[in-house]
C-alpha cells in the first residue's frame, strides 16, 4: 500500500492518481519525432564531412539528449501524484527535478466537484478533468487529464458524503448528550 511521508494517525488512503499517461506519450512522441527529423537532418550533411566519426558523434549526442529530455518529462509525470484519503485530497506536483509544489484540501473545505470531458481523443480513450473547488482562500484542485473521472468523482463524492456524514452523526451525538446548545 501506498504510504507518504505526511500521512496521518488513522488516515487511511483511497486511491492515488497520476496525470493520464496520454500527457507523457504525447510528449515522447514529440520528441522522437524530432529525433527522427535531426537523424535525417545530419545523415542529409553527411557530404561535408570527411570522417566517419564526426557524424557518429553529433547522431550519439542528439540521441543522449532527446532521451535525457524524455526521462526528465517521464519523471516529472511519473512524480505528479494526486492522494485521495479519508481525510484529504493531496496535490503533490513535481515542478522540478528538485522542485515540488503540495496543494492539500481538507473535506470541510471541499465545496464542489466536477470533471469535464472534452474533444474526440478524451472521449475516446475516456480521459478528462476533475475541479475540486473550495471555500475561502484555499487553492482549488484540478486534475488534469485524469483516466476514467466519472468514477473517480464517484469515488470523491462518497468520501466527501461519508465525512460529512460523519461530522452531522457526531455533532448529534454531542447534542443529544448536552454538549452543544441546540438553537
Amino acid at each position: 500500500m501506498y504510504k507518504f511521508t505526511d500521512q496521518r494517525q488513522g488516515e487511511e488512503i483511497i486511491q492515488t492518481l497520476r496525470r493520464h499517461k496520454i500527457v507523457f506519450l504525447k510528449l515522447a512522441g514529440q520528441l522522437l519525432l524530432t529525433l527522427i527529423i535531426g537523424v535525417f537532418v545530419i545523415n542529409g550533411a553527411w557530404d561535408f564531412f570527411d570522417y566517419l566519426w564526426p557524424i557518429l558523434v553529433i547522431i550519439f549526442a542528439f540521441i543522449l539528449l532527446i532521451a535525457g529530455e524524455i526521462y526528465y518529462h517521464w519523471y516529472l509525470w511519473y512524480n505528479d501524484i494526486y492522494i485521495i484519503t479519508s481525510e484529504r485530497v493531496i496535490d503533490v506536483t513535481q515542478v522540478d527535478f528538485f522542485s515540488r509544489h503540495v496543494t492539500e484540501i481538507t473535506w470541510d473545505k471541499v465545496q464542489e466537484i466536477t470533471f469535464q470531458i472534452s474533444g474526440m481523443l478524451a472521449t475516446m480513450y475516456n480521459f478528462g478533468k476533475i475541479v475540486i473547488k473550495t471555500a475561502g482562500p484555499e487553492e482549488n484542485i484540478l486534475i488534469d487529464p485524469v483516466d476514467k473521472p466519472q468514477e473517480v468523482v464517484k469515488i470523491i463524492s462518497t468520501i466527501f458524503n461519508k465525512y460529512h456524514e460523519k461530522i452531522r452523526s457526531n455533532n448529534q451525538n454531542l447534542q443529544s448528550e448536552g454538549g452543544v446548545n441546540a438553537k
